[in-house]
Parts: structure tokens; C-alpha cells; sequence
């Protein structure tokens, strides 16, 4: 689950009301994206939609998951965009 941009927001800000709901039958991951909540460290970076791809990319390769369903909000959702064209699924049965 992503987040959308802007002052303050965090991914249990987001998500919080639907996690629970949620993670009754899926594994449920609501990470901080770069630069927000618990990744905000002071440090100059440059940030956009292809830093916050590569940081959600390296989320999931260090979680060892290679399959996802994605919820974005707001840049989330581009966010989660990025991550398809980056990573394409070879397309099954139902297309």
C-alpha cells in the first residue's frame, strides 16, 4: 500500500482504517515512502516518482516478494504504475 505526497503524511496515516480489513486475508505491507513518516532522516536527496520507485523495488527485493497487488493514493497510485512497467508480469490465463 502507497501513500499519497504531502505534509506529514505516513503510510499509517493513509491506511490505517483499512489495514485491518485488509490484512484479514492478505499480507498487508504500508511502508513509509522515501522522505515521509519514519524515512525522513534530514538528508539532502533528490526525490520524484523514479527515487520512490526504486526505493519501493528495493522494499520488495529485500522482502523477497515478487508477486504484488498494489494500492496506491494520489502518487502512490504513479507510484505503483512505475513499479509495473518496471517489473511486467508475463500475462496468464485471464487476458
Amino acid at each position: 500500500m502507497l501513500h499519497g505526497s504531502g505534509p506529514g503524511v505516513t503510510a499509517i496515516a493513509n491506511w490505517r482504517a483499512v489495514i485491518p480489513a485488509l490484512a484479514a486475508d492478505r499480507r498487508v505491507i504500508a511502508p513509509d515512502q522515501l522522505g515521509f513518516g519514519g524515512t525522513a532522516t534530514g538528508e539532502r536527496r533528490t526525490y520524484g516518482r523514479t527515487a520512490w520507485t526504486d526505493h519501493a523495488l528495493a522494499l520488495l527485493d529485500t522482502l523477497g516478494i515478487g508477486t504484488v497487488d498494489i494500492v496506491g493514493n494520489s502518487i502512490g497510485g504513479a507510484i505503483g504504475l512505475s513499479i509495473a512497467a518496471a517489473r511486467p508480469r508475463p500475462c496468464g490465463a485471464w487476458c
